[in-house]
């Protein structure tokens, strides 16, 4: 099926002897054009060719491509392409790239250069990515239309016919994976009066030429959406840097807190360490006391005991109100002391003790101790 990107073209001129004269070892021309503007200064080898596109479905064995172009701009291309199968059409797609060799025409284009791991509808003469910043390499009998790769944007005036976007532009074919030296690069500097006469019949598609140009706009359109689009991926850009700093911040405050709400339960865990060890010390106090009042209570009665002042009965201290007061003594080391009125203070050798005071001091103890 032929392309709607080439215009239909049949060249006797391809199969003519002046392959020989113009020293094309084994390259066949598959694609050529240059712009009338420039026709004055396009080497008269390269016209003799003729202005052509050849079909994409045309049969034609080749596994290297060799392209050149060139421009009023100082941009020129000159690189052969080495293909890691042999092709078997003019415009056989999706083609893996084996190698690349570039020669001393090639001026002011990045290499490698962006030639597509798969080529579009147009094949070789319609390469719509070569290279960043839309740059292509556009070859095209109709127009007549040289892009040498450079962007229509960036040069700026028409597509057709702008000798600053491409001033001519050819795409050759051969079978061979040898890179070749430059001398083995298609030339033509051929002899006129032994160069043949040959006539080419070119015949142009109406509907074909209204597609490219159609085609042409929609490709302008579709840059003008990218390029209304971009901003706004910056922008999107920028706020995913705002946002992933922004997460940041926080995964830095959050292991801040983490670590004050460890030295908070670090901080109550000793604290209740230090409440344990002061109620162990008050139950600590507490037993002492408890002994202490205990021996003292035992210690009084036992001196009390063994202190009996004498054995009997003492006389009374008081006689008034109906009490009978009384000091009684068995003894067997105990006193018994009955007071109707006033303090009871019993003096010893060593010691005095007020019993009332023994009393509510004992009281005391037993509060706090619980008992």
């Amino acid at each position: 099926m032929t392309s709607v990107f080439s215009s239909k073209v049949l060249l006797l001129a391809m199969l003519s002897p002046v392959v020989a004269a113009c020293k094309w070892h084994e390259w066949t021309l598959v694609h050529s054009s240059w712009v009338d503007s420039y026709a004055d200064n396009i080497d008269a080898t390269i016209r003799d060719e003729g202005r052509f596109n050849t079909a994409d479905d045309q049969l034609l064995e080749y596994q290297q491509v060799y392209l050149e172009c060139g421009s009023t701009n100082g941009v020129s291309v000159q690189r052969v392409i080495t293909l890691q199968d042999t092709m078997t059409t003019a415009g056989q797609g999706r083609i893996p790239i084996s190698d690349r060799a570039y020669y001393q025409n090639e001026q002011n284009v990045p290499q490698p250069g962006g030639i597509p791991s798969g080529l579009p509808a147009g094949g070789w003469s319609e390469l719509h990515s070569f290279g960043t910043g839309y740059k292509r390499f556009i070859v095209r009998a109709s127009g007549p239309q040289v892009h040498c790769a450079q962007s229509y944007r960036d040069v700026g005036g028409p597509q057709n016919n702008n000798p600053q976007l491409g001033t001519f532009g050819r795409v050759w074919a051969r079978k061979s994976t040898e890179k070749p030296r430059e001398s083995e690069l298609p030339s033509c500097v051929p002899d006129e009066k032994d160069r043949p006469t040959t006539t080419a019949t070119t015949t142009t598609n109406g509907k074909v030429e209204d597609l490219l140009s159609r085609m042409t706009d929609a490709e302008k359109l579709l840059e003008d959406q990218i390029n209304a689009i971009l901003p706004q991926l910056t922008d999107l850009k920028a706020k995913v840097v705002e946002l992933t700093s922004a997460n940041s911040k926080l995964e830095s405050e959050k292991g801040v807190l983490d670590e004050r709400v460890t030295e908070l339960e670090d901080s109550v865990a000793a604290d209740s360490r230090g409440w344990a060890d002061r109620l162990a010390a008050l139950e600590a106090k507490v037993n002492a006391i408890e002994t202490t009042t205990t021996t003292t209570t035992t210690t009084t009665t036992t001196k009390a005991r063994t202190t009996t002042p004498f054995p009997g009965k003492s006389r009374p201290q008081c006689t008034s109100g109906g009490c009978t007061p009384s000091m009684e003594s068995n003894a067997d080391g105990g006193v018994d002391i009955v007071a109707c009125c006033g303090d009871v203070v019993i003096h010893g050798k060593t010691c005095s003790a007020d019993v009332c005071e023994l009393d509510a001091r004992v009281a005391a103890l037993e509060a706090v101790v619980g008992v």
